[in-house]
């Protein structure tokens, strides 16, 4: 028989060989943290600030920087917007680094600036008394259905240049010789643009009955943007039982809009093509292209999503013909602020299809100050 000393050490044993038995046999392995940054990308505006985390790390070994500290700040991760822009906010880490993308925006007007402008839509914008009235657009009402009250229009560009329309329009009546503005009911329209490339014709629908009340027998007109500075008149007779018009093309000057030579000593905006705003090539393939938009001047710009294309060829600059009748951009209004930069970039196969080989380049419109600012960039297309 064992002694009462034999079986001590005997549990002694079993207690000893327990914890001597290897790590990997218990079926636990050891893990390592994953390190990653909270966000990739990150958005805000002027004067506002978000924070960064790097997930995983020791924050007091964390090492923050900005590769552009004019356009966004970053302490210990708490990022604030400076300027308008683009740039990167680093963090590095045991000697590797975590990199996040940040967009600054401009400061809004509007009460809630996580409401982007792209959810604004158009309004009604014509302001015949204080716009030109457009040189080389025939606009014509082709019929007026009283029952539906629907305007069929045709437009034909030959004034040497791409035009570009928006979906806002007002409609005017001929009273005591003199044409004046009917209340609207609705002044809400689609965000839309639409170009019209020169010596082009395209046709136009409008239903009046969703912005004004029934017409009653008159003179009217219809006056419709062309881009930011000019307008068009086409005018239409309503009578009891007739659901004919009288076509009247824009090119007329109307009878309370002052002579072309009047408007040239009184135009509400100029054009420019000038360097203070310019474009610098990011990328681009046969149907897109990346862009670096630089605001050189001194007071804050607004751009859309319109633009046109050129190609070089016999030693001159020639539009390229759009695969679409009538191409429409988003209405949006982007604002890049004085003295600073960010990036654009747009996706043409709807609207000219895929380019072929040879040089090329892209024109779109800056606004400030009254003035519209023409920027263009040049770019290639390899086989």
């Amino acid at each position: 028989m064992k002694t009462s000393k034999q079986k001590k050490i005997l549990s002694l044993l079993l207690i000893m060989s327990v914890f001597a038995t290897p790590l990997q046999n218990t079926g636990i392995t050891a893990t390592s943290k994953t390190i990653k940054l909270s966000q990739k990308k990150l958005s805000l505006y002027v004067g506002k600030t978000k924070t960064l985390k790097l997930k995983g790390a020791t924050v007091s070994k964390v090492k923050w920087t900005s590769t552009a500290k004019k356009i966004a700040s970053v302490a210990n991760g708490k990022v604030k917007g400076k300027k308008a822009g683009t740039c990167y906010i680093i963090a590095k880490y045991n000697k590797k680094s975590y990199r996040c993308k940040v967009s600054v925006k401009a400061k809004t007007t509007s009460t809630d600036q996580n409401v982007q402008q792209t959810q604004t839509p158009a309004t009604v914008a014509p302001t015949p008394n204080n716009r030109q009235t457009a040189v080389g657009v025939d606009f014509t009402v082709q019929k007026y259905d009283a029952q539906s009250m629907t305007l069929s229009l045709q437009l034909t560009n030959h004034s040497g240049k791409t035009i570009t329309l928006d979906d806002a329009f007002v409609i005017q009546k001929y009273e005591n010789e003199k044409w004046t503005d009917l209340p609207s009911k609705n002044n809400t329209f689609k965000a839309i643009a639409m170009l019209v490339e020169d010596g082009k014709t395209t046709n136009l629908e409008v239903n009046v009955g969703t912005y004004y009340d029934a017409l009653a027998n008159g003179k009217y007109r219809i006056v419709k943007n062309i881009g930011s500075a000019e307008s068009v008149y086409a005018e239409f007779t309503v009578t009891t039982g007739n659901e004919a018009s009288t076509p009247s093309p824009s090119s007329v000057v109307p009878t309370n809009q002052p002579t072309s030579e009047q408007q040239n000593k009184n135009t509400s905006m100029n054009t420019k093509t000038v360097s203070e705003v310019s474009f610098s090539l990011i990328s681009n393939t046969k149907t897109s292209i990346q862009l670096s938009i630089n605001n050189n001047t001194e007071f804050m710009m607004t751009y859309g999503e319109s633009y046109y294309l050129e190609k070089f060829e016999k030693d001159t600059w020639i539009p390229v013909p759009f695969v679409t009748q009538t191409p429409m951009f988003e209405a949006i209004a982007m604002v890049i602020d004085k003295d600073a930069n960010t990036s654009w970039s747009t996706n043409w196969e709807k609207i000219y299809g895929t380019l072929e080989q040879g040089k090329y380049r892209i024109t779109k419109d800056f606004y400030a100050n009254d003035n519209c600012y023409k920027a263009t960039c040049e770019f290639s297309i390899e086989d």
